[in-house]
């Protein structure tokens, strides 16, 4: 029998579990729930509450149970579709979640919470231009709200429109000066246009008014990282994460202080973030993950992962794992596949999604454990002195190289240099990257220059071979993003590659052919942060911008040791 609570009972009771769930004594709040819930199990508001408190209790299995249920009772509940909303969010459930925003934004239209977090969730699931519409939708209703503000602004980071997202959070803070998370947001947007000073007021004031603030540590670590302050850096990163342990955004962008500083032990670990916020993408085998203390007969598949580029580097540790693994299956870019074969001949080399994760196992009936081709050196690059010295590892196709070899010998006695001079995308670009006529003290030597630069660059080399008199010699049939195997004959066949940080580095440096790689004062992770030298390829050595987009002092530095190795090389001929 259903025990009888008075309505005046039932009102207090009600209070009292709500003052006790503010107070966070949960588990009191939920014995008086449940005893509620006996006498009414079908009151909505009740059951509301209930999932409410299952949410802040972080179960929320239970609190969408409660939540859908009580909807179900009464659909037209805002709160509770809110907060089915946000609790389908937390467990990763995004379409959920916006179908739940929906189903608040047809009961009130102009529901604030509805308007704001449903374009947070769109932006999530990059669907960009609804997000952006809702933002804007949002904001014309509420002008004033400075987190709606916030959150907009730091969209318009993440498309790159930098001043817009600029002039938005700076209208939070007009309303809010003291809104740590918009100060911080601002510091993080002032940083990706290299504003460094002001970025750094910006962000410490925030500390000052939020000092357990995870974000704003990130931030700072990020910050510290731009300016080659290293040690600053990983300082505040290891701040964020004893603030929060879990903080993945923290681990992520700890990796690339700790890899370009060199401490490669802890590094790698955090390495494994990337599939959280990188660009690598979980395999969808599903094979044990590797464990190289098992050693038997049965092959081990290595899943592809990243650009070429990446590949290629990652490629050397796979004498190592040879070393200890006789079979393995290779699974790399499709433009890869023929230079991987003749490599690493023993290895079973596929393409990437030449197989799903069925019909691999009709293939490959004794896979046994599986690796991202990126976690090899979580295993066999854990300190300085343990990265691989096998040199060359790539093999060119023989034909090919004498093919160019011949081609280059018809340009005369010159030394042949092949040069490229762009690199990377979006802000990498413009870090790493330069006009071709700013390499004019380069291009007068006496060389012939080849280029290897991919992508559309026509225009500019007539240009710059017209302004200096000179010849760049380029090839039609020469295709560096297609034809990955031809054109590592191509780059096999020179006597030298002057290139800024790219795929070309990779494939020379894996070919053991001589390489100057030019990078900016924050380099890539993979280049360290000082030294001529480098551990990945012994062939290539690094020439470093002193200070940031100052480009001439280095390429004078190119074109002093390019004029001397011309003179030895005609010396030797």
């Amino acid at each position: 029998m259903k025990p009888n609570i008075s309505n005046n009972k039932t009102n207090k009771l009600v209070n009292e579990a709500l003052n006790l769930q503010n107070a966070g004594k949960h588990t009191q709040a939920l014995k008086i729930y449940d005893k509620l819930l006996k006498h009414s199990p079908n009151n909505s508001r009740l059951l509301f509450l209930l999932g409410s408190l299952y949410g802040q209790m972080g179960n929320f299995d239970k609190c969408i149970t409660s939540l859908r249920k009580s909807i179900q009772i009464n659909p037209n509940q805002v709160d509770a579709n809110n907060f089915l909303a946000f609790a389908y969010e937390y467990s990763g459930k995004l379409e959920a979640a916006l179908k739940s925003y929906n189903n608040t934004l047809q009961i009130n239209p102009e529901n604030e919470t509805a308007l704001l977090n449903k374009a947070n969730i769109l932006a999530k699931l990059n669907r960009n231009n609804e997000a952006r519409m809702n933002y804007e939708q949002a904001l014309n209703l509420y002008p004033n709200n400075p987190v709606l503000l916030n959150n907009f602004s730091a969209f318009l980071q993440l498309q790159e429109d930098y001043a817009a997202a600029e002039e938005l959070v700076k209208r939070a803070i007009t309303i809010n000066p003291n809104y740590p998370q918009a100060l911080s947001n601002l510091g993080n947007i002032l940083i990706k246009q290299e504003k460094f000073s002001d970025a750094e007021n910006y962000l410490l004031k925030a500390k000052a008014l939020n000092p357990n603030l995870p974000e704003i540590y990130i931030n700072l670590g990020f910050l510290y990282h731009n300016v080659a302050a290293f040690e600053k850096a990983l300082e505040n990163f290891d701040k964020a994460i004893e603030l929060d342990p879990k903080n993945s955004t923290g681990h992520w962008y700890r990796t690339f202080t700790l890899l370009i500083i060199g401490k490669f032990d802890k590094a790698w670990e955090d390495y494994e973030y990337r599939f959280i916020h990188g660009d690598s993408k979980p395999s969808e085998y599903n094979y044990p993950k590797f464990d190289p203390t098992i050693t038997d007969d049965k092959p081990v598949l290595i899943t592809a992962e990243q650009a070429i580029g990446d590949q290629i580097m990652f490629a050397s540790c796979l004498p190592d794992i040879l070393s200890i693994q006789k079979h393995i299956v290779l699974e790399c870019d499709k433009r890869l596949v023929p230079v991987f074969k003749r490599s690493f001949p023993t290895i079973s080399v596929i393409q990437t999604g030449q197989f799903n994760k069925e019909s691999i196992k009709t293939a490959f009936p004794d896979l046994s454990q599986q690796i991202p081709i990126g976690s090899l050196p979580r295993i066999f690059c854990r300190s300085l002195n343990s990265f691989p010295k096998n040199s060359p590892y790539l093999r060119a196709n023989e034909e090919n190289i004498l093919k160019w070899k011949k081609r280059y010998q018809q340009l005369g006695n010159k030394p042949k240099v092949g040069i490229s001079w762009q690199g990377g995308i979006k802000i990498e670009h413009n870090k790493r990257s330069m006009k071709l006529e700013s390499w004019e003290q380069i291009l007068k030597c006496e060389c012939e220059f080849i280029n290897l630069q991919y992508g559309q660059h026509v225009n500019e080399i007539t240009a710059v071979s017209k302004m200096f008199n000179i010849h760049i010699h380029d090839w039609d049939d020469s295709n560096s993003l297609a034809e990955i195997d031809d054109f590592s004959a191509q780059v096999a066949a020179l006597d030298l590659i002057i290139s800024v940080g790219n795929t070309n580095v990779h494939l020379a440096g894996s070919l053991n052919i001589p390489t100057w790689c030019i990078i900016p004062q924050v380099p890539s992770w993979r280049w360290l942060s000082n030294g001529d030298s480098c551990l990945w390829y012994p062939s290539v050595k690094m020439y470093r911008q002193q200070m940031l987009h100052e480009w001439e002092p280095v390429l004078n530095n190119i074109a002093y040791d390019l004029k001397l190795f011309s003179l030895e090389y005609l010396n030797n001929e």
